[in-house]
């Protein structure tokens, strides 16, 4: 019934724009529904999540927009009432927040649905209901009992809210499409969200998942990144596997993040990454609470740009067939509708590098594409990959058939960290082909589209 919804709707809209390529057989709709149009019409929903941590003072919320570079707060289910009021009360111009509630769409804290609070409460761009249906369940059945409870919630949070964004959120593993199944075709949901944790080859078919059931169903897809270690992980996490985590969602087609965790009461089996220690509002910050904020920076700059765009395909280029993850797709010549890339790979003879490209485009149709080194510390994979080094890409073009207005002589990019447009100058090599080397740090990523003129 839903899919013959939105085909309905699709067909009465002029906008409507098909990205499907070789094996994405799904259609998109952009701005056809809410939660697209609140994407497209807002910054990138980027927080952090505090769990249980009560209202906190102003210089935390002030260091969390100003130095963490945040542009919500996502809240624990006991957010609501005292702490959304809390965080509201020191910024109240830029206050937005996303609560969690509980399966039946209550507030933990006092048991009323959205803690008591009317519709429309200023700064809300909706809820979370319940968490993971999927957890702790060996069979469908008992996911799908979990799911059914959260359809009670969100159709409770309706009621109560009807403009409000309602967000279910998902974990990997072999239950994971089923799930996503049930929840895009029979529950009265908006976005999909997603626990993204794991640093292995095993990350990219949960990915895949999210970003097709997404796509199938017009509905923008978040995602929770890895903020927290279990009390005795013995491995912890670096820089690179925090830059891998976001960015290989951006580069999916993500459209909001949440850090969980950010800050967390310390009766709390979690330990949080980004500060000294738990449950003070005053606690020191580590050193991988800057790396997120400059993470932070980069995903604004470039999810402001990715928000607007259809994920047309996602692409892998293992070091050899045997260590193709499984959910991937190697690149091919056309991937994504691209006309011009003839080539990806290392860009260095005596250097194996592993490569990801995500492909979007414009309403218009106009192509972009964003490569990532995927090497990062715990990326399970072989002796054979640097996973410490940075590594450069090769992308090589044929502008033959390019319009006489495609710039022949090189790409625009974006700068993540200014969020400024550059030129990438091509190196000739005859005729209209050229190449474009892009060196990357473990984990980081390059969006760049083709010079127009348009």
């Amino acid at each position: 019934m839903k899919q013959l919804l939105l085909l309905i709707l699709c067909l009465s809209l002029t906008a409507c724009v098909s990205t499907a390529d070789d094996d994405d057989d799904v259609f998109n709709t952009p701005d056809s529904n809410r939660a697209i149009q609140w994407t497209r019409n807002n910054p990138v929903f980027l927080s952090g999540i505090n769990v249980s941590m009560g209202a906190p003072p102003a210089g935390f919320v002030n260091a969390y927009y100003d130095q963490f570079h945040a542009t919500a707060v996502h809240l624990w289910a006991d957010g609501m009432p005292t702490e959304v009021d809390g965080w509201a009360a020191v910024r109240p111009g830029s206050f937005r927040f996303v609560s969690w509630l509980n399966n039946n769409g209550v507030s933990s804290s006092n048991g009323l649905i959205l803690g008591g609070k009317p519709a429309n409460t200023p700064g809300r761009i909706g809820f979370q209901i319940g968490d993971e249906p999927s957890r702790s369940c060996a069979t469908f059945d008992c996911a799908q009992n979990n799911l059914n409870d959260i359809a009670g919630g969100v159709n409770a949070v309706r009621a109560a809210d009807p403009n409000a964004l309602i967000i279910v959120n998902f974990k990997r593993g072999d239950l994971l499409e089923q799930s996503l199944d049930y929840y895009t075709s029979q529950i009265d949901g908006d976005i999909i969200s997603y626990s993204h944790y794991s640093y292995s080859r095993g990350a990219y078919k949960g990915l895949e998942a999210v970003r097709r059931y997404g796509r199938q169903y017009s509905m923008p897809y978040w995602c929770y990144l890895k903020g927290y270690s279990d009390p005795g992980d013995p491995d912890g996490k670096t820089a690179s596997d925090m830059r891998w985590n976001a960015y290989s969602g951006l580069l999916y087609g993500f459209s909001g993040f949440s850090w969980f965790v950010y800050q967390v009461n310390a009766g709390i089996e979690l330990l949080p990454d980004l500060f000294t220690y738990a449950g003070d509002f005053n606690a020191g910050r580590t050193g991988l609470w800057n790396e997120a904020a400059r993470i932070n920076v980069a995903l604004q700059h470039l999810g402001n740009v990715t928000r607007n765009l259809n994920s047309t395909a996602v692409r892998f280029i293992p070091v050899n067939e045997f260590l193709q993850p499984e959910g991937t797709t190697n690149w091919f010549r056309g991937s994504g509708d691209d006309p011009y890339i003839t080539d990806i790979g290392s860009a260095e003879d005596n250097k194996l590098m592993e490569i990801s490209v995500g492909f979007f485009q414009d309403n218009g149709g106009k192509v972009y594409f964003m490569v990532q080194n995927v090497a990062h510390t715990h990326w399970v994979s072989t002796n054979l990959v640097d996973l410490s080094n940075r590594g450069t890409v090769r992308v090589s073009f044929d502008f033959t058939d390019a319009p006489s207005t495609t710039s022949r002589s090189h790409l625009l990019t974006l700068n993540k960290d200014t969020g400024q447009q550059q030129v990438m100058p091509l190196t000739h090599v005859e005729g209209d082909q050229g190449f474009l080397d892009i060196t990357l740090a473990p984990g980081d990523v390059s969006l760049l589209w083709y010079d127009t003129n348009t």
